[in-house]
């Protein structure tokens, strides 16, 4: 804790923050303050130390850890954070299971076996991109359940247009920039009958890799922007954004994420074809429903809601 705290003052603090102010401010000793910027030093944190000035947070844009993700926040969160894992997602199902609370997050600098929709891999190289997936136990029913990942892309994207990034919404999902992916959503629910118990969300961005594999029509901000991002700053953006969205979600349903979800749609008012296990189907893409599902104006001039299938880009 007194690490995260600490983390927080130097980071809002410009210039020196000295030993004895920082003692006072956190309620603690100055050699607990001298051990935690040791610690945020190991860690890769660079904080000057000049004697009678105190410390200077220098840089973090390369560090990725838990109490500098909770220094970061506005709305504070429980969050377990790996320095590797196979999959955020697993491990969240996992502590969703056994009881975690409502906005629970589990981070990872790297990510070895992460997964995305229909089974696909999504690999986290270390140092490089963002993973995360939260915990989430909303008031709705289960029929609004499928649509609150589409609500999850327009929060993604609404928080990179912050920063002069427009991508689009490949539905459901997918957020896409030269029509390459940058960001996947997967979202996995576990209930009752008649209830919900939890929703599991995990965001997958590539954000500071610099090449991908031939193969794989993938991009990261990294490539399009020529900048280096804060993955600290760029979460906590993201959950913080994504705490108020869900509350509006709960209060208005999906209709309050339509029209921002088909402004943003690829390929909307275009001949598309939409691959399904039992075959491909045709049509002009006129949008999405109420409830999230895509609809396809056939040849024959049928109006088809799809429910499931995959969007190829290109």
């Amino acid at each position: 804790m007194i690490k995260t705290d600490l983390l927080r003052l130097l980071q809002q603090t410009p210039g020196y923050v000295s030993g004895e102010a920082a003692a006072a401010e956190l309620n603690c000793s100055r050699t607990a303050v001298w051990k935690a910027v040791q610690q945020l030093e190991k860690e890769g944190y660079e904080i000057r130390a000049v004697r009678r000035k105190g410390y200077e947070l220098l840089t973090d844009s390369g560090t990725f850890s838990s109490h500098g993700l909770a220094a970061a926040l506005r709305h504070p969160r429980r969050i377990e954070h790996f320095a590797s894992i196979p999959t955020t997602q697993t491990k969240a199902n996992q502590l969703a299971a056994e009881g975690a609370g409502a906005g629970t997050v589990v981070s990872a600098d790297e990510q070895t076996g992460g997964r995305g929709r229909l089974g696909r891999p999504w690999a986290t190289a270390e140092g490089t991109g963002l993973a995360v997936s939260i915990i989430e136990r909303p008031d709705i029913g289960i029929t609004e359940a499928p649509a609150i990942t589409m609500a999850a892309a327009v929060t993604a994207a609404e928080v990179l247009e912050k920063h002069g990034v427009h991508p689009a919404i490949k539905w459901p999902n997918d957020l896409l920039l030269e029509e390459k992916k940058v960001c996947g959503i997967l979202t996995e629910m576990q209930s009752d009958p008649d209830e919900i118990r939890s929703i599991v969300i995990g965001i997958g961005m590539n954000v500071n890799e610099t090449s991908f594999p031939a193969d794989i029509p993938a991009v990261s901000l990294y490539q399009h922007t020529g900048v280096v991002w804060n993955r600290t700053s760029l979460t906590a953006e993201l959950l913080d954004h994504w705490f108020e969205q869900l509350q509006l979600f709960e209060r208005e349903g999906f209709a309050a994420f339509k029209d921002r979800w088909e402004k943003r749609a690829y390929r909307i008012g275009m001949e598309i074809t939409i691959h399904q296990p039992r075959g491909d189907i045709t049509g002009t893409m006129e949008g999405i429903d109420e409830t999230g599902r895509l609809l396809l104006r056939l040849s024959d001039g049928t109006l088809q809601p799809v429910v499931s299938g995959d969007v190829p880009i290109g």
